[in-house]
C-alpha cells in the first residue's frame, strides 16, 4: 500500500500521462476530500445498520509480504431483512419465481390483491420462513377467491368507455364466485362481503333501476 500523497509524486504523474494523455490526477487536496466523504458515507450507513443489532466481534491477524502484519477485526450480525433473504433461499430450493412480497399501498385500489396475490403464490416459501405465520386453510382459500374482485375493479375504473351498464352484471358474476363451495368450505367465504353486495345493490334502491336500464 502507497499514502495518498503519491498522487503528488513526480513518477507517478509521469506513469499516468503514460497510460492516458489526457487524464487529469486530482491533487492531493482533492483526493483527500473524497476520501473523508466515503469514510463518513459509509460510517453513517453501518452506524445505522447497527443501530438495532446485537454484534459479535471476531479478530484475526495477518502478514503481507512477511513484512507487514495487520490486525483484521469482523463483525457478525443479523441484519433486519434477514427474512427475506431466507425467503429467496426457499423460494429456491422449491422452484418457485424469485421475488419480493409487496405492501400495501393506499392510493393503489388493487395493491391490496397483489399483494396477497404474491403471498398466495409464495405460500411454500412464506410457510417455509415464517413458521409463526397463523392464517388458516379458509384464508388462504379466500386470497384465491379475490381474483374477480381486481378484474372487476379494473372494468368498472377504466374512461375508455361507459361502465355503469357493467355494474349488475359484475355484481351478480362475483356473488357467484363468493357463493361457489368447495367439500371442505362449509358455508360460502366471505359472507360480510356477500351481505355488503346484496344490500348497496338491492332492488329498492334507486340506484339499481338506473343501473338495470343501463344494462
Amino acid at each position: 500500500m502507497m499514502p495518498i500523497s503519491i498522487v503528488d509524486g513526480t513518477g507517478f504523474r509521469e506513469f499516468c500521462q503514460e497510460l492516458e494523455l489526457r487524464y487529469r490526477i486530482p491533487s492531493l487536496g482533492t483526493i483527500t476530500n473524497r476520501i473523508e466523504e466515503m469514510y463518513n458515507s459509509t460510517s453513517d450507513n453501518i452506524k445505522e445498520l447497527l443501530k438495532d443489532q446485537d454484534v459479535a466481534l471476531t479478530k484475526d491477524g495477518w502478514t503481507y509480504l512477511a513484512t507487514a502484519s495487520y490486525v483484521t477485526a469482523t463483525a457478525h450480525w443479523i441484519s433486519g431483512d434477514w427474512e427475506s433473504y431466507l425467503l429467496q433461499q426457499k423460494q429456491k430450493l422449491l422452484g418457485l419465481k424469485t421475488e419480493k412480497l409487496i405492501n400495501h399501498c393506499p392510493t393503489r385500489w388493487n395493491s391490496t390483491y397483489d399483494m396477497i396475490c404474491l403471498v398466495s403464490e409464495q405460500q411454500a416459501a412464506v410457510s417455509a420462513v415464517i413458521s409463526r405465520m397463523e392464517l388458516t386453510t379458509s384464508e388462504w382459500s379466500l386470497m384465491e377467491k379475490v381474483q374477480p374482485f381486481k378484474v372487476a375493479t379494473e372494468v368498472l375504473s377504466t374512461d375508455k368507455y361507459p361502465t355503469a351498464s357493467a355494474v349488475l352484471p359484475l355484481k351478480d358474476v362475483l356473488l357467484s364466485q363468493l357463493n361457489k363451495q368447495t367439500p371442505d368450505e362449509p358455508e360460502p367465504p366471505a359472507p360480510a362481503i356477500i351481505t355488503d353486495l346484496k344490500k348497496r345493490y338491492s332492488e329498492e334502491k334507486g340506484a339499481f333501476m338506473l343501473l338495470n336500464k343501463a344494462s
